[in-house]
């Protein structure tokens, strides 16, 4: 009977804590301490500890493996306004969230006043601001600006070693461009002598670049204080992507509803990072407060049927990362 275990579970753990050294921060582990407990316990706290905050839903690419790319998600939603975007801050600084990320669906640097809101949500006391991001529309000024306005981390996505494999995952996008702007962000905060933003590359292993696995690892040494890789998922492209080596684990009570909440660029808040299309909204910003929607009614009833192992609703039973980790045999 073959054993599995799965990739970089220690490396994880070790992050985790290396972080939270390299820090010596007493809020950062309490924070790290809450989320963790908060899955593990399914304890309902009080807020949630994150928040993604989604300022555009728009993308300039089209990736292969994104609704974006296959054509379900449109780009003709309005962008979040400067107003609004405070609004939420001020309520998240009042609850003492520690962490937002200030996008979900779209490319955060579509936004034109990016720098502004992370700016913003520094100065209202939020620990940590970050960003996912494609990581094309950046020049030197935008770099310096975002980097001067406190900007925490910053995940980048890249999922190949060379300009062909990227241009056919990454459609719409310009391998060398992209590279170079990682590297202006490392030597900007290097010449202001920080540590922020906290830089990290990741790739979505498929079938057509599992194989620079290794070489990827090389690229990024000395650049990326971290370099990760999650194996892609069914979200509307099929099958065709999917690595020969990926073992199925079963579901797992997602930690989601205790942990974090997904504000969309409208307004709505999803129930989930999955929920790309609001098949289950648990409330909007325009009617109630954040607090209110965390302790209300329809997230009592969703924690309720996922402890008791029912997942037979949207988004749950479509969910798209259940099974998103990278095992190997041993």
């Amino acid at each position: 009977m073959a054993i599995y275990k799965e990739i970089n579970k220690w490396r994880r753990r070790w992050n985790f804590w290396r972080e939270i050294l390299k820090r010596k921060d007493a809020s950062f582990l309490i924070y790290r301490l809450k989320w963790e407990l908060a899955a593990r316990f399914k304890y309902p706290l009080k807020f949630p500890v994150h928040i993604d905050l989604e300022i555009n839903s728009n993308c300039n690419y089209r990736c292969v493996f994104c609704p974006h790319g296959t054509g379900e998600m449109k780009n003709d939603m309005p962008i979040m306004s400067f107003e609004t975007a405070k609004k939420i801050l001020d309520e998240l600084a009042k609850n003492k969230v520690y962490s937002i990320k200030l996008n979900w669906r779209g490319e955060p640097a579509l936004h034109p006043d990016l720098a502004e809101i992370v700016s913003y949500a520094k100065k209202a006391g939020i620990k940590e601001v970050q960003i996912n991001t494609n990581g094309f529309l950046y020049d030197e000024q935008k770099i310096r600006n975002l980097v001067k306005a406190g900007i925490d981390r910053i995940i980048f996505s890249i999922d190949a070693t060379t300009p062909e494999l990227y241009s056919q995952i990454r459609v719409g996008g310009e391998f060398n461009r992209v590279v170079n702007n990682i590297k202006t962000f490392d030597r900007i905060r290097k010449e202001l002598k920080q540590d922020k933003p906290f830089i990290r590359v990741q790739m979505v292993r498929t079938e057509v670049n599992k194989h620079q696995v290794e070489d990827y690892k090389k690229m990024w040494q000395g650049i990326a204080d971290d370099i990760r890789f999650s194996d892609v998922t069914n979200r509307g492209q099929g099958d065709s992507l999917q690595v020969g080596d990926q073992i199925s684990v079963g579901r797992v009570c997602c930690p989601q509803p205790w942990q974090r909440m997904m504000i969309a660029c409208d307004g709505k808040v999803m129930l989930c990072c999955s929920d790309w299309f609001g098949d289950y909204i648990i409330g909007d910003i325009n009617e109630n407060s954040l607090k209110e929607i965390w302790n209300g009614q329809k997230l009592k009833v969703v924690r309720k049927m996922l402890k008791q192992g029912n997942f037979n609703f949207k988004p749950c039973k479509d969910c798209w990362v259940k099974e998103s980790y990278l095992w190997e045999k041993i």
